[in-house]
């Protein structure tokens, strides 16, 4: 048994030494085209090793090849599948005895991989099943891909698009195997996320019946547009055949400091559909659409607007708060559905004294449109919320019609009619003290903008100041201005001045009044 071992040790070593003898005294063209030759046998491809070649025996047999192109379909006619500055392959020992080359691992640096071009017909549209055609070719083997570049097939517009990937590694990737898998490396071009880093358990079938799977998923990154650190765990499957699916199952979204549950059922094909929930903390509209814009280069309406006439999408978002600029719902719900007019909107939350139910279309036309219904338990707290002086109180409603963008992208216009009932307005006399005055029922029209609070006109039924006027108030300052005039056996007519925090009532006489009677008329007409 002894001399066995001796005898096997002393036939290994003049075996390595005779291939080390070779490795080193043949020139390097012909090792070239020994390497070349047996990695197209394995590859399926032709492989060329443009630049230089060397072998490494110790502590294990390597080969480092720089500049390998792997060519296409058709031999060398077409784009080559990949084209890497740096390829380096652990070789396994024994089949190496043998004269094969059975790398344990493989390593590519600074390389480009048209995914497109590795389907054997050379017409694949998908990225997916070109991705399960490539396995076959990398099958059994650990592999880190460090510094690549992805050609995906082309989008509707035919140009090709890429995804520049820092390293991922294959924990000795096979076909219908789970491995580990890690991804680093930015999203979009610009990066809509960079610092990413995906990690999770990487299942790729060899039947096209059967989904792509990354289970345990945890992407990290950074989102661009808000500077705010993103992560994402869940289950993601993918189905490359027509039509295409792909799902993401019990996702959990962390941006920033806010925490939401997500899920998504995409469903392609001729008639494409999407399901989308999500629901959480707080969430800032204006920050979204910020994104939104950076990310597609459109306003995020119009975005909803395109997608609707492509996608059949059903959307439940849920918000403990929604932020819109410095206002902030609670309980917030927002329905989108696709229609064919554009995106349908709903929706439904609660804000400081009231509840509010808004309905729209957005169509992608500027400017956009939705209907509220604004219901009233207590206006004092929502001109509190608004950080205006409580001078009226009172409950009811209004219907009001919000558009925008109104002179410029951040205008916008709220215009429609209130009524509030049993409540009350406080106001001076004459320049006495602010005292409480009260009404049975007070309505009329409204109309908001960043700049002005109109009330072209209004009734006010009930109470010792019952009567019908206009008013105005400039903001953010609150300066205040309009008239009443009075009803009963004599009337009165006074002029309302001073501001939010000091509203004072003066005597006016009938031909002042009707001057300025005419200035609300000129005021309306222009909108000044």
């Amino acid at each position: 048994m002894r001399r066995t071992i001796i005898l096997s040790a002393a036939l290994a070593i003049i075996v390595l030494g005779l291939w080390g003898t070779a490795a080193i005294y043949f020139d390097e063209a012909r090792m070239k085209g020994i390497v070349s030759d047996r990695l197209s046998e394995q590859v399926g491809r032709r492989v060329e090793i443009v630049g230089a070649l060397r072998f490494s025996l110790f502590p294990r047999p390597e080969v480092n090849a720089e500049d390998v192109i792997i060519a296409g379909p058709g031999g060398h006619d077409g784009p080559a599948t990949m084209r890497a500055q740096r390829v380096s392959m652990n070789l396994r020992f024994l089949p190496l005895l043998q004269g094969e080359l059975a790398p344990a691992q493989m390593q590519l640096s600074g390389a480009v991989i048209n995914v497109a071009s590795v389907d054997p017909d050379g017409a694949s549209s998908d990225p997916l099943s070109a991705i399960r055609s490539s396995a076959r070719l990398l099958s059994g083997r650990a592999l880190h891909l460090r510094d690549v570049t992805l050609v995906l097939p082309g989008g509707s517009d035919g140009a090709p698009r890429t995804v520049t990937i820092d390293f991922i590694e294959f924990d000795r990737f096979s076909l219908d195997r789970t491995v580990a898998f890690q991804f680093s490396g930015d999203l979009g071009d610009p990066p809509i996320l960079d610092d990413v880093s995906v990690e999770g358990k990487l299942h790729i079938p060899a039947s096209p019946d059967y989904p792509v799977r990354l289970r345990d998923m945890l992407l990290e990154g950074r989102l661009v547009a808000l500077d705010e650190k993103v992560a994402l765990v869940g289950d993601l499957t993918a189905s490359p055949d027509d039509p295409f699916r792909v799902a993401l199952a019990g996702g959990r979204l962390r941006l920033g400091e806010e925490t939401f549950d997500l899920s998504l059922n995409y469903h392609g094909g001729s008639s494409p559909s999407s399901d989308l929930l999500l629901s959480g903390g707080k969430l800032d509209w204006l920050a979204v659409r910020r994104v939104v814009a950076q990310s597609i280069g459109t306003d995020l309406e119009a975005g909803l607007a395109a997608l609707s006439a492509h996608v059949d999408l059903r959307s439940q978002l849920q918000f403990d708060r929604l932020k819109i600029g410095p206002a902030e719902l609670s309980n917030a719900r927002i329905d989108l559905r696709s229609r064919s007019a554009g995106m349908g909107v709903n929706l439904a939350a609660v804000f400081p004294g009231g509840l509010v139910d808004a309905s729209g279309v957005l169509t992608g036309q500027v400017p956009e449109s939705l209907a509220l219904d604004v219901s009233l338990a207590d206006l004092d707290q929502l001109l509190e919320w608004w950080k205006l002086p409580a001078v009226v109180d009172g409950s009811g409603e209004s219907m009001l019609t919000l558009n925008w963008p109104i002179e410029g992208r951040n205008g916008y216009r709220l215009e429609g009619r209130y009524e509030l009932w049993d409540g009350y307005w406080r106001v001076a006399r004459e320049n006495g003290e602010p005292a409480v005055h009260e009404f049975d029922q007070f309505n009329g029209e409204l109309r908001i903008t960043p700049r002005f609070v109109e009330i072209p006109g209004f009734e006010l039924i009930g109470g010792e100041l019952s009567g019908s006027g206009w008013a105005a108030i400039e903001l953010p300052d609150g300066t205040l201005g309009g008239e009443l005039m009075g009803t009963g056996a004599e009337a009165s007519y006074l002029a309302l001045s001073g501001s939010l925090a000091r509203p004072q009532l003066a005597s006016l006489t009938p031909e002042m009044s009707g001057q300025h009677g005419e200035a609300a008329g000129l005021d309306e007409e222009t909108g000044q």
